[in-house]
């Protein structure tokens, strides 16, 4: 599933929900460059969380992109 290996297949059963927003990198004026340093993950574990995210996308959206302005700033 998803390439996992049977270990972090296992290891992740749990989660019902993955959310996932890109952190670019900075260039020395502060703008985006469109190179990716990593990744914010919003991982839930109840059922029906899919519905949840789906359902306030616009609000998570607003969070998430904000939250990856602030870490690209010590990316």
């Amino acid at each position: 599933m998803f390439g996992f290996t049977l270990k972090q297949a296992e290891q992740t059963a749990h989660v019902t929900a993955v959310w996932s927003w890109p952190i670019y990198e900075l260039d020395g004026k502060g703008n985006q460059t469109g190179d990716v340093g990593g990744v914010l993950n919003l991982d839930a574990t109840e059922i029906g969380a899919a519905n949840t995210l789906m359902a306030n996308y616009e609000t998570y959206e607003k969070y998430l992109k904000r939250l990856s302005e602030v870490a690209s700033t010590i990316v």
